[in-house]
């Protein structure tokens, strides 16, 4: 492998992966704008998100913005995909990936 189609990858994976890692801050500081809401003590509701978030009942803009990260991430990736395969045709014009 090439040494600039190396770094040209792992750039894309470190990019990817900072702004991934900075959108897990933005709710821990949003909560009211989330309209996130304290769980009591006796709250047995929503048991199947407990694992995310074990202190806070999710408002629906939360959920709103856990789904859109989501599909974010995944279209991220598939870009991420798309362009290292444009970069290896780039810098091996004649080997053939599919």
């Amino acid at each position: 492998m090439k040494s600039q189609l190396y770094f040209n990858i792992a750039i894309r994976i470190i990019i990817l992966f900072i702004i991934m890692m900075f959108a897990t801050y933005l709710p821990e500081h949003l909560r009211e704008f989330f309209g996130d809401s304290l769980k009591s003590e006796n709250d047995c509701s929503k048991i199947y998100i407990d694992i995310i978030d074990k202190r806070y009942n999710w408002g629906t803009r939360h959920y709103l913005y856990f789904y859109m990260m989501i599909l974010l991430c995944v279209l991220s990736i598939i870009n991420f995909i798309i362009s290292t395969f444009r970069l290896i045709k780039k810098y091996y014009p004649n080997v053939s990936i599919f």
